[in-house]
């Protein structure tokens, strides 16, 4: 567990600007998707984005989720839905919000060039330092835990569990994600549904 967690909370203009920006990355490049892939569920926003800023209507999703073998020690891919249309001899891009571990992303590469893909590249918004795949496009490096605009209750459930458990007070927690960037009143706001689920805590 990292000691001193770090987050970075983008707000939607962030995330809309930051996906121009990888739109011009992936232009400027010369490469033109037949098809944008993007992975569930992180990948719907950026996929959606950029199929509109890239102007290439044809894009569809695939669904990668974690499970633990009995003999393994850390979590494996494994693809739960696949995509919904014939990519043979196609250039695809994969749009995903943050290569973390790169897992999802080694996956999803490899089983669409198993489909026949011609090409495959990969952009994101963030990759981390850690990860074991470098997108061929990304906007930002980062090391710090993102807060998503997309999954603010998703995250701010985790980290709240992860808070209480340490014995971190409603008002720490609120400070801690303002200063991520997240604005007050989302925090107040999640940070209380966080609470009010959990019955063995009490808000301050």
């Amino acid at each position: 567990m990292i000691k001193h967690l770090k987050l970075v909370a983008p707000s939607w203009d962030e995330l809309f600007v930051d996906t121009i920006r990888l739109a011009e990355m992936i232009e400027s490049s010369g490469f033109k998707p037949d098809v944008i892939v993007a992975i569930a569920r992180g990948g719907w926003i950026i996929g959606r984005l950029l199929s509109d800023f890239m102007a290439q209507p044809n894009i569809t999703d695939i669904r990668v989720e974690f499970y633990k073998d009995i003999y393994a020690t850390e979590p494996k891919p494994r693809i739960t839905q696949s995509i919904g249309t014939d990519i043979k001899g196609l250039k695809v891009l994969v749009a995903d919000d943050v290569a973390d571990t790169g897992e999802s992303l080694i996956i999803t590469v490899e089983y669409l060039k198993s489909l026949g893909a011609e090409d495959v590249k990969v952009a994101t918004i963030y990759v981390k330092p850690w990860s074991k795949i470098r997108p061929d496009y990304y906007v930002k490096k980062t090391d710090a835990w993102i807060i998503f605009p997309h999954e603010v209750r998703e995250t701010i459930d985790k980290l709240y569990l992860k808070w209480a458990s340490e014995g971190k007070t409603i008002d720490w927690m609120l400070k801690t994600l303002v200063d991520s960037g997240m604005k007050r009143e989302y925090a107040e706001y999640f940070l209380k549904k966080a609470s009010r689920s959990d019955e063995n805590y009490t808000v301050a």
